[in-house]
């Protein structure tokens, strides 16, 4: 295996950065363009996007569709290291704080970069992009869901922190670069999943679950989670939509029971699994077809043949009535990645290290 690869090239150095001072903005502007400006895929008349960046706290950005994309554009390239804003509770056990997220980086808005889906939520919600290490004209903050089922997304005041880049290059004459790639090599490690007993939503960023049009009456979707046998999760009331997890690392289900499943009484159940590593690129796992009536009792799939892992799960139970369940219990093993040596590893990853020449001159570059 080549540890490294050298080329020479003459480079196009940019001669400064500085500190990127978040916008105030009057309106959204046009992406791509010559100014700082946002865009979404969903707005609410009087809570446009360019809100979030308006400087007044009593004005928000909010869509009504879930999942909402939420993306802010600069001409110059951002290295951004910190996203923070702030949100609206509209319950006494929830609202517009998200529950789900991801945050991806992109130079032209079509081949997006996963950065994080990490985040900590004190009443303000902070997301940390300390190792994200390239400049970017995108950003994408991709809402998923929030603690609230039955409301929408909203960004309250949201303050970027990071480099940008200055417009000021030039070439340098007989400047050249020499990249190495030096390999960071990383070892899986597995254990057993343990299965989590929720409160709410999420479990810390470990563990979340969503149903759409669970909650209207306290049925949440985490009550299938919460070990207790007397509560349950509702799906709205006709073509349930999937059960979506989550999970912080990629798990390999081997076994689902799935408990006090109510109203199948009009036909055999298909019940289908589906595997996503980014939350929007499913892939069908198994399907299940021709389970008969179990009204009241617990389905178990001991057969389950997955042989990956994943972040995300989908759920399908198809039916055309409403649907309760009382509990879901998986049993699988989670991946996880640890540090290894070049003797023994599982894969590993080229980090870049340039250096500059310049009159003869060795100078470190990154």
């Amino acid at each position: 295996m080549k540890k490294h690869f050298l080329y020479i090239k003459k480079v196009e150095r940019y001669l400064d950065e500085k500190d990127f001072d978040s916008p105030i903005l009057k309106e959204n502007g046009i992406t791509g363009g010559d100014t700082f400006a946002v865009e979404t895929n969903g707005e609410s008349s009087g809570h446009e996007a360019f809100h979030a960046f308006d400087g007044d706290k009593t004005t928000t950005w909010y869509a009504t569709q879930k999942p909402a994309d939420f993306i802010f554009y600069n001409p110059e390239p951002l290295k951004v290291t910190k996203l923070e804003w702030l949100y609206i509770i509209a319950y006494p056990y929830g609202g517009y704080n998200p529950s789900q997220l991801i945050v991806y980086g992109s130079d032209n808005k079509m081949t997006w970069e996963f950065l994080t889906d990490t985040f900590t939520d004190d009443g303000k919600i902070t997301v940390d992009l300390s190792n994200n290490a390239k400049f970017y004209h995108y950003y994408k903050i991709h809402l998923i869901q929030n603690t609230a089922s039955n409301t929408g997304e909203n960004i309250r005041e949201l303050t970027i922190y990071g480099r940008e880049k200055i417009d000021k290059k030039v070439i340098v004459p007989k400047t050249y670069a020499k990249v190495e790639y030096v390999p960071k090599f990383y070892k899986y490690q597995y254990q057993d999943f343990v299965p989590p007993k929720l409160t709410d939503y999420k479990d810390g960023n470990n563990f979340s679950v969503y149903w759409e049009g669970s909650g209207g009456y306290g049925d949440y979707a985490w009550k299938m989670f919460d070990g207790n046998p007397s509560t349950f999760g509702r799906g709205k009331n006709s073509s349930p939509p999937p059960i979506v997890i989550y999970n912080h690392y990629p798990l390999k289900i081997t076994r689902l029971s799935v408990q006090n499943i109510s109203d199948l009484r009009f036909g055999a159940l298909v019940f289908k699994i589906l595997g996503s590593n980014d939350g929007v690129n499913f892939t069908e796992v198994q399907t299940f077809t021709g389970i008969q009536q179990i009204r009241n009792y617990e389905l178990v799939l001991n057969e389950v043949t997955n042989k990956n892992y994943y972040k995300y799960y989908q759920f399908y139970l198809s039916n055309n009535f409403g649907i309760c369940v009382q509990e879901i219990t998986i049993t699988g093993q989670e991946r996880y990645s640890v540090d290894a040596t070049a003797e023994d590893y599982d894969y590993f990853i080229n980090i870049p290290k340039v250096k500059l020449f310049n009159n003869n001159e060795e100078e470190e570059w990154s």
